[in-house]
């Protein structure tokens, strides 16, 4: 029994961690190679799996990169809005409906 927890949480951490390196959109993630990753992952049970979670979940934090989301969240176009309004209101026209 505690064999195949062994094997089945094996199979769980290294699908994820496969699954996340194939899905990461840099080309050499965290700066090694895709495959590198893929081999680390697969020839060092467990351990390779954990290091690729932990820099992931670390990454996500506050890289600079910008994430996806909704319009009214950026405040570059929240500021071109704003900007789009005060040129209506000079001009005298009302807003687009």
């Amino acid at each position: 029994m505690r064999v195949l927890i062994v094997i089945g949480l094996y199979l769980v951490l290294t699908g994820y961690a496969l699954t996340d390196v194939f899905n990461t959109a840099e080309r050499e993630p965290h700066g090694l190679r895709r495959w590198l990753w893929v081999t680390i992952i697969l020839v060092v049970p467990y351990v390779g799996a954990i290091v690729w979670i932990i820099l992931q979940r670390r990454g996500k934090g506050g890289n600079g990169a910008r994430s996806q989301g909704a319009p009214d969240d950026d405040p570059e176009y929240l500021s071109w809005i704003a900007q789009q309004e005060r040129r209506r209101k000079r001009r005298g026209q009302s807003p687009p409906s």
